[in-house]
């Protein structure tokens, strides 16, 4: 299944880069509702798929990303950090906002005009909102958390 994900960063420019939400698509759970979860219990939460994934696009030269709304950015990093401690993240951006993520990716461009990204997340009025704003944003909602199946998806959009 490592095959789609090569079909489709063959496919994409080197500056294309990959923005992850945490709760629902990297991991399975919610961080700031699950308030005594523990290392384990969330990297059990995390498909393995999802570090094959991260380790391909990364060896390949895309830039990681996160951006989070999450309540706890501290508990998010810390497992962000353990869990993917081979991972590369440009940028991680947590901390909560009202309804959109447009200040996080704006976090993720460092100043610059957002331009070809692929957004992951699992609540699909962020990605409209996205699609909406960023004329060059290829939005992937995750109906479960990372996974090859995923890249399935992500092939048909491009």
């Amino acid at each position: 299944m490592a095959s789609n994900v090569y079909k489709v960063i063959n496919k994409l420019s080197k500056k294309t880069k990959f923005i992850f939400d945490l709760d629902k698509t990297i991991w399975d759970c919610t961080i700031e509702y699950t308030p005594k979860i523990t290392l384990d219990q969330v990297h059990n939460k995390i498909n393995p798929d999802a570090f094959k994934i991260l380790r391909i696009l990364q060896e390949n030269d895309f830039s990681l990303n996160i951006a989070s709304r999450s309540s706890e950015p501290e508990k998010c990093r810390f497992f962000i950090n353990e869990c993917f401690n081979d991972i590369n993240f440009d940028n991680i951006s947590i901390y909560p906002t009202p309804e959109y993520k447009n200040n996080h990716i704006q976090d993720c461009y460092l100043n610059q005009v957002p331009e070809n990204f692929i957004m992951f997340d699992d609540e699909k009025n962020i990605l409209d909102n996205l699609n909406k704003n960023y004329k060059n944003c290829i939005p992937i909602h995750c109906k479960t958390p990372l996974n090859f199946q995923t890249f399935m998806h992500l092939d048909k959009k491009i």
